[in-house]
């Protein structure tokens, strides 16, 4: 049942057509930016890269902050939750399914564009080494990969909680106290984001970094879930 909750949740991401224009804009605004570097004396592989990375990255934070948000916030006002869960679907696999399918759906959305930037790069007028930055913005997209998951479980999470309209500036808001930092004791409330480390050529654990995802998406899942326990209109029969 996860799996297929996880299909249809991506099927579904994928039927609508803003993934599509806003990976196309990002890429074109990176394209553009890459235009003008491409002109000037300070070009070079390390800007190139993560100016792809932060593409990467940024569309991966609009994929949950207008299209996850949105995933259970539906299913409630149209009834097909309770639906499910009148049926033998448990709350748990009902949010696995939907986390599964985001992130799925995020991860390709993310790759593509992590090819498009690749392919940006090896362009003619590219002053850059296309095999170097290729290999720091596929590094890159896998370091992307932790952060994006987890913001799609901060936004299952503010998609059981809140309405449409908030439920997207939460997890801006989220972003962007993040990003701020505020130590280890905040750390443990709002996703700190530095400790991603997204630049090219960093150093990284990435063990850490996925651990900490890990932590945070669990601790996300775990608020969707506790809403769906005051919110859902039936109660699984598992």
């Amino acid at each position: 049942m996860i799996a297929a909750i996880a299909a249809l949740t991506t099927r579904e991401c994928f039927r609508r057509s803003f993934p599509y224009v806003a990976a196309a804009a990002v890429v074109l605004l990176a394209l553009c930016s890459h235009l003008f570097q491409a002109f000037s004396f300070g070009s070079g592989e390390t800007e190139a890269a993560n100016l792809a990375i932060s593409a990467v990255f940024l569309v991966g934070l609009v994929h949950a902050t207008f299209l996850a948000t949105t995933s259970v916030r539906a299913d409630l006002e149209r009834g097909t939750l309770g639906l499910m869960l009148s049926q033998p679907v448990a709350r748990g696999s009902y949010l696995a399914g939907r986390f599964l399918g985001l992130s799925l759906s995020a991860a390709l959305l993310s790759l593509a564009v992590a090819l498009a930037m690749v392919g940006v790069f090896a362009l003619p007028f590219s002053r850059v080494g296309a095999d170097l930055v290729a290999g720091e913005i596929m590094a890159g997209y896998m370091r992307a990969l932790p952060p994006i998951l987890m913001l799609e479980a901060a936004a299952l999470a503010a998609s059981a909680l809140l309405s449409r309209v908030m439920a997207p500036l939460a997890i801006l808001a989220l972003f962007l106290a993040g990003s701020v930092g505020g130590g280890p004791i905040l750390s443990l409330v709002v996703p700190d984001f530095g400790l991603f480390v997204l630049e090219a050529g960093a150093r990284v654990r990435p063990f850490a970094a996925v651990g900490y995802g890990l932590a945070h998406a669990l601790i996300y899942l775990g608020l969707a879930y506790l809403a769906l326990t005051v919110r859902a209109p039936l109660k699984s029969q598992t």
